[in-house]
């Protein structure tokens, strides 16, 4: 069983890329300004693993994930075993729902570069980065039309920040939540 985190990203449709009819949205201002971001390859597969993104923070510097949340040692670069649930605000209604997950996840700690063999240049030129990857088998995109099962926000749910280590009673109830919808298994 895994440990489990989510990540708030930008909405996408398929997370394979920018196009024309599928510009990632409602992520913050530099996704606002930009029209870019590096989760917009989330769902791109390469080689058979994903390789996700997520944005913990960027001021004064960039920021990591706090990998000891997830039972890593403050010493290791990484984690593994993590089920990440990556949410998106809807553009419809504006509510935060799950948009998918990856199971059996390795979360690292500070940005990664990604295998030089994968296509994951962004509009602005620069190479998307990731945090998180796993197995291509192990990751699930739910269809727009089905992302309906609303996050928690504010006072023990996800607030500012765009990670939640569901480290609080509401998290606890979140978490029986997805296992009953989404059949996901962790600790």
């Amino acid at each position: 069983m895994d440990k489990i985190v989510v990540f708030r990203i930008a909405w996408m449709e398929k997370y394979d890329g920018k196009t024309a009819d599928d510009v990632p949205m409602g992520a913050g201002k530099f996704v606002d300004l930009n029209q870019t971001g590096s989760e917009i390859y989330n769902f791109r597969p390469c080689q058979g693993r994903m390789y996700g993104f997520v944005e913990p923070g960027f001021t004064p510097k960039p920021k990591g994930i706090v990998i000891k949340k997830l039972g890593g040692s403050k010493h290791s670069d990484q984690v593994s075993s993590i089920l990440v649930i990556w949410v998106a605000r809807h553009p419809d209604t504006s509510k935060l729902v799950v948009v998918g997950w990856y199971k059996h996840a390795t979360v690292h700690r500070r940005r990664q570069s990604p295998p030089d063999s994968c296509d994951r240049l962004r509009s602005d030129g620069k190479q998307a980065t990731y945090f998180v990857e796993a197995d291509e088998e192990n990751c699930e995109l739910i269809p727009v039309g089905d992302r309906f099962m609303e996050v928690p926000t504010g006072s023990g749910g996800i607030g500012m920040s765009h990670l939640w280590y569901l480290d609080s009673q509401i998290g606890t109830e979140f978490k029986s939540k997805l296992s009953n919808q989404y059949k996901l298994d962790f600790i």
